[in-house]
């Protein structure tokens, strides 16, 4: 049988323990819905399916206060997430995945949100139980502080982003014996001017492949030969010859086998590497 209370104990008179299973599950469905007249966010604490027993029992104290706990963290956490995405563009998950001192200060986040704000642990205010003057400058300092380093962290990772694009670009599908440029192998080229301006430090070395087909020594040449049509083309683009050398592996490191006019295609092609 099953140990509950006696109104949900009641719907679950006579029926097999599938069927209890079954409307356990229902109800405990409409308990979780805002909108039902069932509500109740703690029903998940106040029963608990006992498969081992094959029973629906009421949870005992200890499981029901550790998940009344948790339940009040669910509610924290949403509200904090709400917060925290209205007025920084983060979520809890991030939040808290920063340093202590990185974090941003809650209680300096107004508007719609104003009165939540004064339940966090990180306003000042709950904590000394005024709000002097030099308390809250030091917020804003901190705030400014944590306003910096996003935006530095910000263009880290977009560097990094940018420099991927060019070290993953690859200008390939060259004609056995080409060496010229495409309008679709310039138009690649094109990104990489884009970023190689953005970025004037950066220095690129671009280096020049071919396939099997004729002797090393050739093949060497032709290598070299892509690879400085390649640089002619990034300083018409206005990128300084300082910043852009050039090198050739001939046929020595093919993408894939050269055992069809299609792959010795993608084998017959520039790269780019970042110094």
């Amino acid at each position: 049988g099953a140990y509950v209370g006696e109104g949900f104990g009641k719907k679950l008179a006579n029926k097999t323990f599938d069927e209890q299973v079954e409307a356990f599950n229902e109800f405990h469905s409409q308990a979780q819905n805002p909108e039902s007249s069932s509500y109740d966010p703690y029903f998940r604490c106040r029963y608990v399916m006992d498969f081992e027993k094959r029973q629906i029992r009421k949870a005992d104290y200890l499981e029901e206060s550790e998940c009344i706990r948790q339940i009040q963290q669910d509610k924290y956490e949403i509200e904090l997430d709400e917060i925290l995405t209205e007025c920084y563009g983060m979520n809890y998950k991030e939040y808290i995945e920063l340093p202590v001192s990185q974090r941003p200060l809650i209680s300096l986040c107004k508007g719609s949100n104003e009165n939540k704000t004064n339940n966090f642990p990180d306003n000042p205010s709950n904590n000394n139980g005024n709000s002097n003057e030099n308390a809250k400058s030091n917020e804003v300092e901190q705030h400014a502080e944590f306003q910096q380093q996003q935006t530095e962290h910000k263009a880290v990772e977009e560097r990094k982003k940018a420099i991927q694009r060019i070290e993953t670009a690859k200008i390939n599908n060259y004609a056995f014996d080409e060496t010229t440029l495409s309008d679709n192998q310039k138009s690649i080229l094109d990104d990489v001017v884009l970023i190689l301006n953005k970025y004037s430090d950066v220095i690129v070395l671009i280096i020049g492949h071919t396939c099997e087909i004729g002797g090393e020594n050739i093949n060497f040449k032709k290598g070299l030969k892509r690879a400085e049509i390649g640089k002619e083309y990034l300083v018409r683009k206005g990128i300084s010859a300082d910043r852009i050398s050039v090198d050739s592996k001939g046929e020595t490191q093919p993408l894939v086998t050269n055992t069809s006019s299609d792959n010795r295609k993608q084998n017959r092609r520039i790269e780019f590497v970042i110094e």
